[in-house]
């Protein structure tokens, strides 16, 4: 709290482009994820390889963290094959080659963080590079309850 009214740079990085909202993420810690974007940090901020703060929530399966930054004034979860939402999110998969904050959740069978992004709005219809589909990588993972979400959220079979 000290650091933060003492107006620090909450968008400070470090020699790879991390963040403190990252790395909170990254850690599990909400209550400093709120604190940090109540005091300004950018959720769409990128490290050098092109990951949020949200694909690192996500590939830790961090949901509640998640859906907070997923809502996050300035967040953008669309990358440059346009979709909004539900690309991959592990760590050390740039967003750059591999689209939207959430493929990864469904293919890691993560079902809260799916729920948490298709309540907030994330497109089920987003593809990477490779044209694939959070429902393709649900499938593939052999994940049936993240199958059943995603068509009924209107995911193309």
């Amino acid at each position: 709290d000290r650091l933060l009214e003492a107006k620090s740079n909450v968008a400070a990085a470090d020699k790879d482009g991390w963040t403190a909202l990252m790395l909170a993420a990254q850690g599990g810690h909400a209550e400093v994820v709120r604190k940090l974007l109540e005091a300004g940090a950018n959720a769409s901020d990128a490290d050098k390889d092109g990951r949020t703060a949200l694909m690192q929530a996500i590939g830790g399966g961090r949901s509640e963290i998640a859906s907070k930054l997923q809502q996050a004034k300035g967040n953008n979860s669309t990358t440059q094959y346009g979709s909004p939402g539900m690309g991959y999110g592990y760590p050390g998969m740039g967003a750059a080659q591999y689209g939207h904050p959430g493929m990864g959740a469904a293919q890691g069978g993560r079902a809260e963080v799916v729920r948490n992004l298709l309540e907030a709005g994330a497109n089920v219809g987003a593809a990477d590079k490779d044209g694939l589909t959070a429902l393709m990588l649900a499938a593939k993972g052999g994940h049936t309850d993240i199958v059943d979400e995603l068509l009924e959220a209107g995911a193309n079979a």
